[in-house]
């Protein structure tokens, strides 16, 4: 059903220039409104992100995708965990200080554990997956 996509949801989202690695990444609670802010800011030249809106500017809308790498739950904690998770799958290198600048060095070690226990979580689903395809 269309209207229910135009609804939107939840999820990790990565702003691709075709042809290449090069992406930017983000979650959102509506990946289609967020979509939307996107490009209206990279239209008028106002994006946050200095990289993405000099690409831009440079090859042009024609030359972007938008993606959507993972839908997920409206937990904010588990959309920045999933975040940070596909940056690093993707290459990214991920510092926490750099996206989350804000972060006490308490909160950061917080991230930091909750991070490490999706990737264990993911791990086992992904196995447990594997165990039911193969059957026993």
């Amino acid at each position: 059903m269309e209207n229910s996509r135009l609804r939107g949801f939840c999820g990790i989202y990565a702003i691709r220039r075709i042809g290449t690695n090069d992406c930017s990444i983000g979650y959102s609670g509506n990946i289609p409104r967020r979509w939307g802010e996107h490009r209206r800011k990279l239209r008028r030249n106002k994006h946050s992100n200095p990289y993405l809106q000099n690409a831009w500017n440079k090859y042009g809308e024609d030359a972007f995708e938008f993606i959507v790498l993972e839908e997920c739950s409206h937990n904010e904690a588990f959309l920045m965990l999933a975040e940070a998770d596909w940056m690093e799958k993707t290459g990214h290198s991920l510092n926490p200080r750099q996206y989350y600048p804000d972060l006490s060095p308490r909160d950061l070690s917080a991230l930091e554990a909750m991070r490490k226990a999706y990737r264990l979580e993911i791990e086992a689903e992904s196995s447990a997956d594997l165990d039911g395809k193969h059957g026993s």
